[in-house]
């Protein structure tokens, strides 16, 4: 690598001089003698751990201009890894771009013992902020002073130099001249003594003629072109507009490539700028709206999305997702939408990025589904009305042959102990199923239930009891029933099965739970209804399961058929109450419904 010639004067060395009378006979005859003198032009050169920089002499300085944090990483990790490995002290400046934490998680990937260069001070990782600022304001005496305290220290421990390299990143625009005067100084600096230097620079965030400021200052320059790093020592103005021609090529192929809408506004909310499928979405050209506001966009030409709203929640650069469910096309038809906005600043300004999704084939989607589901649905209630006839009849026979046992029981001497009871109890629940069928028939041909006054208190008890066959479990069951909330009016069958079937899942969801509990309470709520809420010790809901619960077909069980919630919904539907499902905050879920209370006659 050539280097620039530099004049071997004293020029910047007055920061040695300083931190030399503060140090006095600390300072070893080693550390002496190469603060003294650069090195013998015997010396072997530095390996600088860049592949298109090589090997360097003590006293390079060059620089780095970079378009992304992948890129800086990929330089400074190498850099510093040989550093480290050839005895010489490093020292890593971070800023904003990359944090002090990022960039030790860098450093390890290429160096797995770096927590021990760590604990032995030969490697330092700090922030911006810290190394360069003093009282919020750039301080380049105090800089220039602590680079040459740094060497001083590292000579006097042994090593065999300093490796050094800053990011630019985190500096005002009120500093920059001071900035360019740093480093024609810490140029003369470097250039004297065993120090290695790379200062990074992002093409995000300064122009052209800021980074030609300081390119002059530096040995050489290194650059990515055509995907691969390239180092210069004469950095032309027509090499930067390439890379950066190239950069904005790379950019607008990206943001022209996706499917969502991507449109560009200033403060005001007036348009700037709009990529290909916000024209689609839209149905304008980009020269309709480019100055336009972003309100004719909206279906009553007023608003679209108030920018000023969102100001106060993108502080943080964080994108916030913002409800506008419809937009208006130029032919005046209106498109359901999903947007999201993120701010950012350009040379001072405030631009606001809007992403928008189009939802319409999604919405014909979930209404092809619906549909699908509907047509389900009303196939299942054909086939029930049809097997509500068929089934009847062996329902009817069977109730009579039950009827007929129990009479031949009364007659017989021989009377088995609990028989005729279990044959009483069986042709109840016959008599039940077949009012089940009737009343399932009557709901599924759109008929009205047969309300009547109910006691909710006995309804569970029944439904319980259905549930678990009359026999004793582990669960504890615990009823609250509020004063003056036991009557509802409710198809005593209809209620009895909403309440098997929430009951049923309690139960099932609880199966390998420690505490099993299983809590019905009841309570008067608005509008002169009665509410119950049943709750158990189960895993609990999670929110995509709460959001598909009562869909039809929707189920999380292996040989569920996912109707039964969603039959229970239309059923309290019918009684002109509600069903809902949330989480337990004690663990578990609580399922709720609401009925018309009975009054107290």
């Amino acid at each position: 690598m050539i280097l620039k010639d530099r004049p071997s004067t004293g020029a910047g060395l007055s920061a040695y001089s300083v931190i030399l009378k503060k140090r006095g006979a600390e300072v070893t005859t080693r550390a002496m003698n190469f603060l003294t003198s650069k090195g013998s032009p015997q010396e072997l050169p530095r390996k600088s751990g860049l592949a298109a920089v090589g090997d360097v002499p003590w006293g390079t300085h060059f620089c780095l201009s970079h378009d992304t944090r992948a890129d800086l990483l990929e330089t400074l990790a190498p850099y510093f890894a040989q550093g480290l490995a050839a005895n010489e002290f490093c020292m890593w400046i971070t800023s904003q771009s990359i944090t002090t934490l990022e960039a030790e998680a860098a450093l390890r990937a290429c160096v797995p013992s770096l927590d021990a260069y760590l604990a032995n001070g030969q490697m330092e990782i700090v922030d911006f902020d810290e190394w360069y600022m003093a009282d919020q304001r750039f301080d380049p005496d105090r800089a220039l002073q602590k680079v040459a305290g740094r060497l001083v220290a590292a000579l006097d421990r042994g090593f065999d130099g300093l490796r050094i390299s800053g990011s630019t990143f985190s500096l005002a625009r009120d500093n920059w001249e001071a900035f360019v005067r740093y480093e024609a100084a810490i140029d003369r600096i470097v250039g004297s003594k065993r120090i290695l230097a790379m200062c990074t620079y992002s093409l995000q965030k300064w122009s052209m003629s800021e980074i030609f400021d300081v390119i002059a200052t530096h040995d050489f320059a290194l650059a990515k072109e055509d995907g691969r790093w390239k180092a210069s020592k004469s950095f032309s103005r027509e090499r930067i507009e390439q890379g950066l021609k190239e950069s904005e090529a790379r950019l607008r192929a990206t943001i022209e490539g996706v499917c969502d809408g991507i449109i560009a506004t200033d403060e005001s909310g007036a348009i700037l700028s709009m990529n290909p499928a916000a024209t689609r979405i839209f149905g304008y050209s980009l020269y309709d709206l480019v100055g336009q506001h972003i309100g004719v966009l909206s279906p009553d030409q007023s608003r679209f999305i108030r920018l000023a709203d969102c100001a106060g929640k993108l502080e943080q650069g964080v994108g916030v997702a913002i409800h506008v469910s419809e937009g208006r096309r130029k032919d005046g038809a209106l498109v359901p939408l999903e947007c999201t906005v993120t701010e950012s600043v350009n040379q001072g300004e405030r631009l606001f990025v809007i992403v928008v999704r189009d939802l319409t084939e999604r919405r014909q989607t979930e209404a092809r589904m619906q549909k699908l589901r509907a047509d389900r649905l009303d196939a299942m209630g054909g086939m029930a009305v049809a097997l509500s006839h068929e089934i009847k009849q062996p329902l009817a026979a069977a109730a009579a042959y039950l009827g007929a046992t129990r009479r031949l029981l009364r007659k017989s001497l021989f009377k088995p102990s609990g028989v005729e009871d279990a044959v009483a109890k069986a042709a109840d629940q016959v008599t039940r199923a077949a009012q089940i069928i009737v009343r399932m028939r009557s709901f599924v041909t759109r008929g009205e239930p047969d309300t009547r006054p109910q006691s909710i208190l006995e309804l569970t008890r029944e439904a319980y009891e259905l549930v678990s066959g009359g026999r004793l479990t582990d669960i504890e069951v615990k009823l609250h029933i509020a004063a003056g909330a036991d009557r509802v009016l409710a198809d005593k069958v209809q209620i009895q099965q909403v309440l098997v079937n929430v009951m049923r899942n309690a139960i099932e969801a609880m199966s390998q739970s420690q505490e099993r509990m299983l809590t019905v309470s009841v309570s008067e709520a608005e509008g002169r209804m009665i509410r119950t809420d049943i709750a158990d010790t189960g895993p609990g809901l999670s929110k995509e399961i709460q959001e598909s619960l009562f869909e039809p077909f929707q189920t999380t069980k292996a040989t569920g058929m996912g109707v039964g919630l969603s039959i229970s919904r239309s059923i309290i539907e019918a009684h002109h109450g509600r069903l809902w499902a949330e989480s337990n905050r004690g663990g578990g879920a609580i399922f709720s419904f609401t009925l018309p209370s009975a009054g107290e006659n």
